[in-house]
């Protein structure tokens, strides 16, 4: 269960940073809003391979460092 609560919580980070990575490339900071940050999260997370890949990285280093 833990690995799990550890694999979402990187996961979710990385998917956070990815998309405020994606608006900052095409926006001046003062311009981007809560549902430009939405969006582009929802972008990151349409590809479920990517995120099932992810998930499985995070579990195995979690187990790994445990």
């Amino acid at each position: 269960m833990s690995a799990t609560v550890y694999a979402v919580t990187i996961v979710s980070g990385i998917i956070y940073m990815k998309a405020l990575a994606k608006l900052i490339g095409k926006k001046n900071l003062e311009d981007i809003s809560e549902s430009d940050i939405k969006k582009a999260a929802e972008e990151e997370m349409s590809n479920k391979s990517n995120i099932k890949e992810m998930f499985k990285e995070a579990k195995s280093s979690y187990k790994s460092e445990k």
